[in-house]
């Protein structure tokens, strides 16, 4: 086989899905939950956060 496999001849769009994958991780990091609940998140210094 000579062809030349590659995502985007199998039909794979990788900057659509770094997208998809960014947004859900996005969505995820926020809470419903207020501060100071059972499962709300709790900011720490040193944490990683994204700006908004």
């Amino acid at each position: 086989m000579t062809d030349k496999m590659d995502y985007a001849s199998a039909g794979v769009d990788i900057d659509l899905e770094g997208s998809a994958v960014a947004s859900l991780i996005s969505s995820l990091g926020k809470s419903v939950r207020p501060a100071g609940t059972p499962g709300a998140p709790v900011d720490l210094p040193g944490g990683l956060w994204w700006p908004d």
